[in-house]
């Protein structure tokens, strides 16, 4: 679990320190990388990634802590007990993480000197991530 968590937050990392870049690279250009058809469905991609990841990791956070309370149980131990606690609450701790990764992006985002001005070209590219259903209809409006 710990390895999948690295991973997590190395993506988290280098989505917010590419995204900036990006945006202030493109307020000196007219073309708008959000705007493309093609580019918000290989993001749409990634919106479909956090949307299982959404669903999967309070799943697994629940059966692997009931796995652990089973075996905690069927030991009869108290620091067995105290250990298969421990491991669910930060089991808890990185399901929140992973569930609350789109709004600390934006939250981060929005953060960033000049991000008012590019809100409005970007807003697409960040719905894709969020919500599926509003990043087909930009697709199909950008086509």
């Amino acid at each position: 679990m710990k390895k999948y968590f690295k991973y997590v937050l190395i993506f988290t990392f280098l989505f917010l320190i590419l995204i900036p870049s990006v945006s202030a690279a493109s307020l000196t250009k007219e073309y708008v990388a959000c705007h493309d058809a093609n580019i918000l469905k290989g993001i749409r991609v990634l919106g479909y990634v956090v949307m299982v990841l959404k669903i999967l990791v309070p799943i697994i956070v629940i059966i692997t802590g009931m796995y652990s309370f089973f075996k905690a149980t069927m030991a009869e131990d108290d620091k067995a007990t105290k250990d298969a606690v421990r491991l669910l609450i930060s089991k808890i701790f990185v399901a929140v993480a992973v569930f609350f990764i789109p709004t600390i992006i934006n939250a981060v985002l929005n953060l960033v000197r000049g991000y008012d001005k590019t809100n409005g070209k970007y807003s697409e590219c960040m719905q894709c991530v969020t919500s599926i259903k509003t990043c087909n209809a930009s697709i199909e409006r950008y086509k």
